[in-house]
């Protein structure tokens, strides 16, 4: 088990980063795979986020519902990412890594 995982398990659930923990989590399952480029691609997504709730009036994005439009908007509209319908419950569907290749 690598250390990474080891260490989600020693700190309380408010300090742990959830984007690094679901690639800590994928990351056995690809061997010597580099996560480089899927930080890059999580972190543009978050300059992202940021920079259309920036460009939004306040009032735009306190809600859950306009956090989540927001988050389509980013996410499904300006990366194109869409939901697995056909294979739901497929576990590949909870592996971060394969989720950013698809």
């Amino acid at each position: 088990m690598s250390e990474d995982i080891l260490h989600l398990g020693l700190i309380d659930d408010e300090f742990i980063a959830l984007d690094e923990a679901a690639l800590a989590l994928a990351a056995p399952d690809h061997p010597g795979i580099d996560l480089a480029p899927y930080r890059a691609l999580l972190a543009d997504m978050a300059e992202q986020l940021t920079l259309h709730r920036e460009a939004a009036p306040r009032s735009s994005y306190e809600s859950a519902y306009d956090q989540a439009v927001l988050l389509a908007a980013v996410i499904a509209g300006q990366y194109d990412f869409r939901g697995a319908v056909e294979n739901y419950d497929d576990p590949a569907n909870a592996d971060l890594i394969a989720v950013l290749d698809r």
